[in-house]
Order: C-alpha cells, then sequence, then structure tokens
C-alpha cells in the first residue's frame, strides 16, 4: 500500500501473500495437530521515507507483522522483501549487508535494553554485530545527540534513567546503523501521557531529518495518527481497510474501522452521551477461520454472503481501500 504520488519509488519493505502458522500440540497421540493462524494473506508496501500504521485489537496478528517484517520469525508461507531482495534467501555477508537496512524499536523501553551494559555498548550493539566502523564513538554519540541525551551518557547504565530516556536511547541504537526502516511496535505504550508526546515529536523529528521510513504498530489510533501517513487496520491476521491516515479516520469504510474510531475517547463529546459502534460477541478462533468474512457475527450490518464468502480489498476511493462486500 503506497500513497498515490510515491506509488513510483521502489518499496523499503514489501510483503506479499505474507502468512504465519504456528502448530499447536496434539490433542491425542496420533491426532491432527491444530494451527494458530497469526498472519493471512498481508500485502503491504512501504515507500522510501513513508510511514505505515498497523492498528487494531490485541490478537489481530500486529506484532506477529512486524517480526515477520524484521526476519525474527519465518513466514509459513509469502515472501517479505527489503528494497527488492527476499529477506528468506539473503545469508551470511549479503544478510549482514541488508540487515544494516532495518532496524526495531520494541514497546519496553527497560526490557530492550541489557541491565549490565552501559549505554554506550548497547547503542553500538547493531554496528558492532554488522560494520565494526573506524569512527564507532562518533556514530553513537551523533545518534545519542539527536536523540536528545548527552555523550556523557556514555557511560552510565539504563536503570540511571527514566522510562522516556531508555526509548530515547533504544531509538538511538536503532538508528545507529543508518537504517532506511525503522519498525516500532508499539513504542510509546508503556510511557506516561506527556512522556508519549516528547517521543512522537522526536520520531517525527527524526524521520525528516535522517529520511526514515516507519512501520508503528499501535492500538492507539491517535498515536498513529500523528505519526503515520498511511493506515492499515488488522483483524484476525488480516487486513480488513487501508489508505491514508486523514481519511480513513475521517470517513472509515469496514464496519470494524468505524467501531475503532467510535472507540476513540473524545473531549468534545465527553460531558454528553455519544453513539458507539457495539460489536457483539468475540473474536473467532485462530484455529478454525470461519468461511466467509471473519468479522461477520459481529458485524452489525452482515449479510448472508457475508458468512459464505471471504471479501477481497477492494478500491472504495482514491487510495482507499476496503475488505467488506456492503462498503
Amino acid at each position: 500500500m503506497m500513497p498515490p504520488e510515491e506509488s513510483l519509488a521502489a518499496p523499503v519493505l514489501r510483503t506479499t501473500g505474507l502468512h504465519r502458522r504456528y502448530l499447536l500440540p496434539r490433542r491425542a497421540l496420533f491426532g491432527p495437530r491444530d494451527s494458530v493462524h497469526a498472519v493471512n494473506g498481508v500485502d503491504i508496501a512501504i515507500p522510501e521515507r513513508g510511514s505505515l500504521g498497523i492498528v487494531g485489537e490485541s490478537g489481530c496478528g500486529k506484532s506477529t507483522l512486524a517480526r515477520l517484517a524484521m526476519g525474527l520469525e519465518p513466514p509459513s508461507e509469502g515472501r517479505v522483501e527489503i528494497r527488492g531482495q527476499d529477506l528468506a534467501q539473503a545469508s551470511g555477508p549479503a544478510l549482514k549487508l541488508l540487515r544494516r537496512a532495518f532496524q526495531m524499536v520494541f514497546q519496553d523501553p527497560y526490557g530492550s535494553l541489557n541491565p549490565r551494559h552501559t549505554v554506550g555498548r548497547i547503542v553500538a550493539e547493531p554496528i558492532d554485530a554488522l560494520e565494526k566502523p573506524a569512527d564507532r564513538r562518533q556514530r553513537v554519540e551523533e545518534v545519542l545527540r539527536a536523540v536528545g541525551m548527552r555523550p556523557a551518557d556514555l557511560d552510565k547504565y539504563p536503570h540511571e534513567f527514566s522510562g522516556g530516556q531508555r526509548q530515547r536511547i533504544a531509538i538511538a541504537r536503532a538508528l545507529v546503523t543508518r537504517p532506511a526502516l525503522i519498525v516500532l511496535d508499539e513504542p510509546v505504550s508503556a510511557l506516561d501521557v506527556s512522556v508519549q508526546a516528547q517521543v512522537l515529536n522526536l520520531l517525527r523529528d527524526l524521520q525528516e531529518q535522517y529520511g526514515l521510513a516507519y512501520m508503528l504498530i499501535s492500538h492507539d489510533l491517535a498515536v498513529v495518527d500523528y505519526v503515520c501517513r498511511q493506515v492499515a487496520v488488522m483483524y484476525l491476521g488480516r487486513i480488513v481497510e487501508e489508505g491514508p491516515a486523514s481519511l480513513l479516520f475521517e470517513r472509515p469504510a469496514h464496519p470494524y474501522t468505524q467501531a475503532l474510531r467510535q472507540a476513540v475517547p473524545s473531549a468534545a463529546v465527553a460531558n454528553r452521551r455519544r453513539r458507539r459502534a457495539r460489536l457483539p460477541g468475540g473474536v473467532p478462533s485462530q484455529t478454525r477461520l470461519p468461511p466467509g468474512c471473519a468479522f461477520a457475527d459481529r458485524c452489525p450490518i452482515a449479510e448472508a454472503r457475508c458468512r459464505v464468502e471471504v471479501p477481497r480489498l477492494r478500491e472504495i476511493g482514491p487510495g482507499q481501500r476496503a475488505a467488506c462486500h456492503l462498503a
């Protein structure tokens, strides 16, 4: 998925027909093994300097998609390409060179940092593993300054910093290889609200300064709207709607996106009732996917066709697509 004006540029990240299934233990000694279908046929593309937000409920496959994009897990089917190169086919020196182009920032700013290592060693880890450049210290100091830290912090340890500062250190570690793409998995959800705003502003500034592309995983629509130009909405491992952030949040077409949008608190309606989309039931089993639309049993406008025919993502407006028979 790319905005029209960037559609001719080669994407820094592309996934094609991406699936990820996890085998479960057998219930009987010689019985069949069920599979959890975490990601089901996801196609995305992020252009150079682009930004794509992935939103949806917990368990919809967002973080699994992030791990697949980073090559931390192999896909069951499909391809992940970084700048046109199939990640699964790269190995040895080629993979090491390719890995410099993409880095990741995790949700927990303390759990992702080794408490026994100094900040200097933590930030330098990627280049020590991939490059060992002669200007190692200079590059570490450069990215620390870029995220609002000081070179004097190099010899300190993670426990000496606040949560927001630790996340800045994690961002500096992602920047040090000079990547084209950074995958951000819930990067501010563990931080206080005031600190969240500082980190989000930092991310926007760094994108402009370094020409970065972002893939941002979040359940918070406001965060995605602030950072990302494009948005993809996931439900039960599939993308059900995608398009420009401003258009998708103003005029969502899929009933699931509408429900997510209406669930966002609004100061304008804090003192009066407002109509919210009520979704009956729960998310279907990920081991036995329904034959039609996965959202049909919770959808207020579902018809008989929805329960037998899987909807395909189709164009419903300029740059906006939805997987809904009735959109």
